[in-house]
């Protein structure tokens, strides 16, 4: 939303705000289930002849079935709320307010099940990336002649719940769906192999964020008469990736391999630009980026708690876990092994611009806070209790 002409107004506000609040699911699954080569008392199967078109060259009359899934996900959405191009003369309080939620969630699953004698691989690939823009400002060349106060919002948050003046959930219906997003790991892929002479997972989780959250009054802007000027950013986000891969009941050898990657470049900036004047009582100026709150946790008993450990182990603004295993009692080399990495690049400022004039009767305030948290977590095992090598590596 954005007013790109001067208005006057002797008496009321004005009042510009945006809003935008959406959900994707994105789901990729794939499966492959082989049968019994032998014939039965029914006939032979007809999913083990057809997968003999696939049978590997140097086997003996073995069979390799693939499955493979990958989810992909790639979000722009952009809330924006600003004045521009004129002249302001408003008797009461200007009011600019961006506000951009977002729900996701990109799931990959590859599960191949077969049968003793077979070769199966299972792949689970999920991918996202987002882009999301939220800026509330008053824009170059504008002029406020006259305002009581100004208040100049943008808000990003993304698979968290809603708030409501108290600090709980907010329960109301329009942030129904938005508020289940608030415990979802938003990129998971799983991978899974069994029953297979040789069987082989890998799962891998890749979280791409560039998202921008601005509020400013740019650069050559005229205030020239007003009371509290507030300017600020609010960054409340969940990035995540999960992979699991696990290989079960491999006859000679499994092999589990898990890689979970979060790769941030984001920006919360607050400012006051360059050649700009400000009269005013006060100036505000803060961007802040906000830890995610563990949700409520009422102890019943270890079931209760077992049940939870996973959703508050996560409740991080920025997670990943990548978890592998192979296991056979009897299967001759079981290995696994898994990588989870963190890499952030974030700015959070706020900041006044070179040239920039204030000239206020009360407090100047100028803030930055990072209470954002971030946790890796990468565990394997390999085990075989009667065969010949069991690894974990993570």
């Amino acid at each position: 939303a954005t007013v790109a002409r001067g208005i006057q107004t002797a008496e009321g506000a004005l009042d510009v705000q945006a809003e935008s609040t959406r959900t994707y699911r994105t789901t990729a699954k794939a499966s492959a289930k082989g049968a019994d080569n032998e014939k039965s008392k029914q006939g032979p199967s007809k999913s083990g002849n057809a997968l003999k078109n696939h049978k590997a060259s140097n086997s003996k009359g073995g069979i390799v079935d693939v499955a493979a899934a990958v989810g992909i996900s790639d979000l722009e959405d952009q809330s924006t709320a600003s004045l521009a191009n004129g002249t302001f003369e408003i008797g009461g309080d200007i009011t600019l307010a961006a506000t951009n939620r977002t729900g996701s969630v990109t799931k990959g699953d590859g599960s191949a099940k077969g049968d003793k004698g077979t070769t199966k691989i299972g792949a689970g690939v999920a991918i996202s990336t987002t882009s999301n823009v939220t800026t509330a400002s008053i824009d170059e060349n504008t002029v406020v002649k006259q305002a009581d106060n100004i208040q100049i919002d943008a808000k990003a948050k993304q698979n968290v719940a809603e708030k409501n003046a108290d600090g709980d959930i907010d329960d109301s219906p329009e942030y129904e769906d938005f508020n289940s997003f608030k415990d979802t790991l938003g990129v998971d892929a799983t991978a899974g192999a069994s029953k297979a002479k040789v069987g082989a997972a890998g799962a891998l989780a890749i979280a791409r964020s560039s998202d921008q959250t601005q509020a400013f009054i740019a650069d050559d802007v005229m205030v020239e008469a007003a009371k509290d000027i507030t300017v600020r950013s609010d960054d409340t986000s969940r990035i995540s990736a999960k992979a699991h891969a696990l290989t079960l009941k491999s006859e000679t050898v499994g092999v589990g391999a898990s890689v979970a990657i979060l790769d941030t470049d984001r920006l919360n900036q607050a400012y006051l630009g360059a050649n700009t004047t400000v009269n005013g009582d006060s100036l505000t100026i803060q961007a802040t980026n906000h830890a995610v709150e563990p949700g409520k946790f009422d102890f019943k008993d270890f079931k209760n708690v077992a049940t939870n450990l996973p959703n508050l182990l996560r409740t991080n603004n920025y997670y990943t876990e990548a978890l592998a295993g192979t296991a056979d009692r009897e299967g001759d080399i079981q290995i696994a092994g898994s990588f989870a990495v963190n890499t952030l690049e974030n700015t959070t400022k706020s900041r006044i611009g070179q040239g920039a004039t204030v000239n206020t009767t009360g407090d100047v305030s100028l803030k930055s806070t990072d209470d954002m948290q971030s946790k890796a977590i990468a565990g394997s095992i390999g085990a075989t209790l009667e065969g010949e090598a069991g690894v974990g590596l993570g």
